[in-house]
């Protein structure tokens, strides 16, 4: 009997006794940190220990459960996914689904790792979201990095400032105002600006000029 035939068979043997499953996840507890919540492979244990009287090896796990090819799996090289799907089933417990391997392939590329399950529902998640609308994916990523507004000089002006308000377009003159190294003036008072649109508000949230974005 070929390894596929005898796992189709352990597949579709019904296995429904709690306590069968129990011992399953006992004997997997032996060779692996994670319970095991895979029922395709407690199914598999429970048969291999059926047919040979006793529970199967890690090398027999893997190599039964690890390399079944799925017409999923066909664009991807055989030992990275036999790597992938041995890592999967002996750090979390289960192996990915046919839906979940496209995208853990994507998580790889990018970060050079395995995503844990988690970390692969918030990558899809944030997919799903940039690909419907990508400028609410970004305000909602956004991390705010508030400047430190003690290091940025008040001026107090003796007389008229020629220069404008870089928010407002509104001529500083006599005003108490902000010059960022870049150049850029703002009102410090948002009184005197645009009220919660001022550069007082900005510099909640934000480290750099809104205007040319030279960092503060």
């Amino acid at each position: 009997m070929s390894s596929l035939t005898r796992l189709s068979n352990a597949l579709f043997l019904g296995f429904s006794d709690s306590v069968d499953e129990e011992s399953a996840r006992w004997w997997f507890s032996k060779i692996s940190t994670k319970k095991l919540i895979d029922k395709n492979v407690i199914r598999f244990i429970l048969f291999q220990k059926q047919i040979t009287g006793s529970f199967p090896s890690k090398k027999v796990i893997e190599d039964e459960m690890c390399s079944v090819k799925c017409i999923c799996e066909l664009g991807y090289v055989e030992s990275f996914i036999v790597d992938m799907k041995k890592y999967y089933l002996f750090n979390e417990g289960r192996l990915p689904t046919c839906r979940e391997i496209e995208n853990i392939m994507e998580y790889h590329t990018l970060n050079k790792k395995y995503p844990s399950y988690k970390e692969l529902r918030e990558y899809v998640e944030n997919k799903i979201q940039f690909n419907s609308d990508p400028v609410e994916y970004f305000n909602n990523d956004k991390v705010d990095r508030p400047a430190n507004i003690k290091n940025i000089n008040i001026i107090i002006p003796k007389e008229d400032v020629k220069d404008n308000c870089a928010i407002c377009f509104e001529d500083i003159q006599m005003s108490s105002y902000y010059k960022l190294t870049c150049g850029h003036c703002f009102h410090s008072n948002k009184e005197n600006c645009l009220g919660e649109a001022s550069i007082e508000e900005w510099f909640t949230k934000n480290n750099f000029c809104p205007n040319c974005k030279q960092k503060l």
